[in-house]
């Protein structure tokens, strides 16, 4: 059980580097249940799972500041949770949307928190015409927002 929860974190991991990262690519529940349900051994409850989560955030998207709800981990964590518990794609659909309400909520505690923090340093380091150490602020965030996202998702 450890090896798959480890496999679904990482799998959030790499989901939110591309999603929040440097990529900018929001990553769909249609891709992303085939990704966990190969993880956790049963390819064809994932891609039947992902989409019916697709279904439930078809016209769900973020437009500039506006984040409705975080697809990505309702995508995985509504995926893994049907899954592992076996009881099947209304148990995915259904914890998807708490899930993905949820997840919204903790982006948005740290980005009120932590990363208003992190814009002084920012700001101080492109005043100073300082471009590595204005990346290395950048760069933190971004890890610090995946490894604390990550860590608690994996605690759900």
């Amino acid at each position: 059980m450890v090896i798959k929860a480890l496999l679904v974190g990482i799998i959030m991991f790499f989901a939110k580097f591309f999603d929040w990262g440097y990529f900018n690519v929001q990553l769909r529940p249609i891709m992303l249940g085939p990704i966990v349900g190969l993880a956790l051994g049963d390819l064809r409850e994932g891609v039947l799972m992902g989409a019916a989560i697709e279904a439930v955030f078809l016209g769900t998207f973020s437009v500039g500041g506006s984040v409705p709800s975080d697809i990505a981990s309702a995508a995985i964590f509504g995926t893994a949770f049907g899954i592992l518990l076996g009881k099947g794609t209304s148990a995915a659909v259904a914890l998807s949307v708490p899930i993905g309400l949820l997840a919204n909520l903790l982006f948005n505690f740290i980005a009120g928190f932590i990363f208003n923090f992190v814009v002084a340093f920012e700001d101080r380091a492109v005043a100073d015409h300082k471009d590595k150490l204005f990346t290395f602020w950048h760069i933190f965030a971004m890890l610090f927002y995946l490894l604390f996202s990550v860590s608690w998702h994996s605690s759900l």
